[in-house]
């Protein structure tokens, strides 16, 4: 009996001993959980360290559906800065597979990566942990690239900017259902399947191609001349059946010989009329599953005009397919609604804006865009102010006004030998 007694009291002992040790982590200070929260080391960790306990949670704001903005970093780090808006903040995070490259590319949820010394392209999910998170890829064809080809060069546009766009058909890249989409060269459409071991090479001939879009089963790709081709794949064969939309009306305007003319007068706000025959071309699924086409018109800086803005403003489209009548054509749009348009590197998106997220400086019926002028990568010295195109178009009054954090030039390489990748929006 005695010595149950004793044995109890000794286990009543190392229990409180034990008790001076335990620290509940629900009663650790505001700073100090913040302080932790800026120093994880990835987005994934960020989402399990909201989960702890309550506090933490409600110390620590959730990951917003907003896009974040991928800023310029030096890439021999796996280290990299995204701008949150919802936060009007930057947070660094230390990413695998990120060490020594630049980042070329955004689509649903991967980050296409670029090794600066061995030219190797790889896909990388910020959220995901271990393996998963990083997805090697075969090389681009290099016997297509021309005088663009990826090489050693000290003028690392040319590299960055010769990938110009990369989609994927869903969302897991290792699947045998996912089919991956990069635009490279001048225009040239790479197609690869996991498990293949080099990509395969759509036809160009009505290129070069300058943005793409998985559609409705088919891969959509628009050129120079804002003209869409369609590919799909055929069940059972190792090829991809092309249509061309020649029966829809282009969205350009025709020159006197009748025909399409890269052209566009646009009407400032002030009511200037301008000719811009500096036009680029996106195509993006509204949430209402409409095909739309957007114009991004830009000022022509050889004209030395003193201007503030390279983007004039945008004009979009959205493809009305009335087969019952026989008609086909573009319709111009007028507002976005409740919806913002991200356009860049990444794949082109919209994204349902709320009040809320207006009042963290993402707005409705605007469209936010960053990317390099096109005439810099060409090896050219211009001006540093024009190495980045970055801003926000308002489709309410026609405006074209500097995002906020493009006042921050520290931030987004302004004013800097540019030869990182662009700022890339990212969700």
């Amino acid at each position: 009996m005695m010595k149950k007694i004793i044995e109890d009291r000794e286990e009543e002992a190392s229990d409180n001993n034990n008790n001076k040790f335990t620290v509940n982590w629900s009663d650790l200070c505001e700073d100090m959980v913040e302080h932790l929260a800026s120093h994880l080391a990835t987005p994934r960790d960020y989402i399990s360290f909201r989960g702890v306990c309550h506090s933490w949670r409600s110390l620590t704001p959730p990951l917003s559906h907003l896009p974040w903005l991928l800023l310029h970093d030096d890439p021999t780090t796996a280290l990299r800065r995204f701008y949150i808006p919802i936060e009007d903040r930057v947070r660094s995070f230390d990413i695998p597979g990120m060490s020594g490259c630049f980042c070329v590319g955004y689509s649903k949820g991967w980050l296409l990566m670029l090794h600066k010394e061995t030219k190797k392209l790889s896909l990388v999910n910020p959220f995901s942990s271990g393996c998963s998170s990083v997805v090697p890829l075969p090389p681009l064809p290099k016997e297509y690239s021309g005088w663009m080809s990826i090489r050693r060069h000290r003028n690392w546009r040319r590299n960055t900017r010769y990938i110009q766009k990369m989609v994927l058909s869903n969302s897991s890249p290792t699947s045998a259902d996912c089919v991956i989409v990069i635009l490279f060269g001048y225009g040239f459409i790479a197609v690869y399947k996991p498990g293949e071991e080099t990509w395969s090479l759509l036809n160009n001939s009505e290129g070069p191609f300058v943005d793409a879009l998985f559609y409705k089963d088919q891969l959509l790709v628009v050129n120079d001349m804002g003209m869409i081709t369609a590919f799909e794949e055929l069940e059972d064969e190792d090829d991809w059946d092309e249509t061309t939309w020649d029966e829809v009306p282009s969205v350009l305007p025709k020159d006197e010989e009748g025909f399409d003319a890269r052209i566009y007068f646009f009407t400032s706000r002030d009511g200037v009329e301008e000719r811009m025959d500096n036009v680029k071309f996106y195509i993006v699924e509204s949430s209402g599953g409409d095909l739309m086409m957007v114009l991004q018109l830009k000022h022509d800086l050889s004209k030395g005009k003193d201007i503030k803005n390279l983007t004039a403003g945008f004009i979009l489209f959205r493809f009305e397919n009335t087969t019952y009548r026989g008609v086909s054509q573009w319709v111009k749009v007028e507002s976005l609604g409740e919806e913002a348009l991200f356009l860049g590197k990444n794949e082109s998106r919209l994204i349902v804006v709320s009040d809320a997220d207006s009042l963290q400086g993402v707005k409705k019926n605007h469209i936010y865009f960053t990317e390099y002028e096109h005439g810099c990568f060409t090896g050219n010295t211009v001006d540093p102010h024009w190495d980045l195109d970055m801003g926000v178009y308002s489709l309410e009054d026609g405006s074209v006004s500097d995002y906020i954090i493009s006042k921050k030039p520290y931030l987004i390489g302004g004013g800097r030998r540019v030869w990182e990748s662009p700022p890339i929006w990212f969700n």
